[in-house]
């Protein structure tokens, strides 16, 4: 079987949990995930069975939608409950609408420091690695853009917030910051990612009910080996062509510079995503 199943992650087992387990249902080692979450996280995580391996790539750069929920009045060195979490002894002092007005004034491009409690690699070397250890290094902070941030529920002791962000955001580095802002501490206590790229919570199934439905409906669940590529132009061509392409040559075509699109044959069948310069196409990679 050839495709993307998106997994409705459950609370307390990490990406890595998830591919062992789908590779275990469909009887093969050809699995891989299209984006880590924290054991604490839920909700979308893309994963590829077969061919698809060779398509998450394509996942790297997509942006990612999140609600989160924050408990004022901590602090924690993970940024989240799962910590060492600390009470600061401040209330919030914010009213409803002054804190939405803070939530929305984070829109917009950040740099961000990645948490010390992160999988992000320094000297080949996870920095929860050294953070275990005790050793705090220096970072630099990544480019991120927040483009929406929007408050579903408030109190003073918690509030739950929806963002949608650009690739490589620590939701957690965000609620910390919030925290840091009004003056009282917060820590995150929940995270359900909604989207991902193209892939949605509507496209999830769970990892309960993927083990239990018949081989059918699991191959009905899958979705298409295109489907990273799904927001970029698709060119269809003719027997002919298509073989020249799959076999690595060259075709002409109407369209001029384009740095990938995504190329199907005459029967509707997805070659793999290529690249046009001058006129030219030619596939970055033949997929199917």
């Amino acid at each position: 079987m050839n495709g993307f199943i998106v997994i409705d992650k459950p609370e307390g087992l990490t990406s890595h949990d998830v591919v062992a387990r789908v590779r275990k249902i469909f009887g093969t080692r050809q699995v891989g995930h299209g984006g880590t979450l924290d054991p604490l996280a839920t909700g979308v995580l893309p994963v590829a069975v077969g061919k698809a391996t060779r398509m998450l790539e394509y996942l790297l750069h997509d942006s990612k939608s999140y609600i989160a929920t924050m408990q004022f009045g901590y602090t924690s060195d993970t940024f989240d409950n799962t910590g060492d979490v600390m009470k600061t002894e401040q209330e919030i002092e914010l009213q409803e609408d002054e804190f939405r007005a803070v939530v929305q004034s984070i829109q917009g491009k950040h740099d961000q420091l990645p948490p010390m409690f992160s999988a992000k690699k320094v000297k080949g070397k996870k920095l929860y690695d050294y953070a275990r250890e005790g050793i705090e290094l220096e970072r630099k902070s990544v480019p991120i853009e927040i483009f929406k941030a929007e408050v579903l529920q408030y109190s003073k002791k918690e509030a739950t917030i929806l963002l949608h962000v650009s690739k490589g955001t620590y939701v957690r580095t965000i609620v910390h910051d919030l925290g840091q802002d009004i003056g009282c501490g917060a820590v995150m206590t929940a995270l359900q990612r909604i989207q991902s790229g193209v892939f949605t919570i509507d496209d999830a199934i769970s990892m309960d009910e993927l083990a239990l439905v018949d081989e059918q409906s699991r191959v009905n669940t899958c979705l298409p080996l295109h489907m990273p590529l799904e927001t970029v132009l698709r060119i269809d061509v003719d027997e002919e062509s298509a073989l020249r392409l799959r076999q690595g040559q060259r075709i002409q075509t109407k369209h001029t510079d384009i740095q990938l699109v995504s190329v199907f044959d005459d029967r509707g069948c997805f070659i793999g995503p290529g690249r046009v310069s001058e006129n030219t196409l030619k596939m970055i990679k033949v997929v199917g």
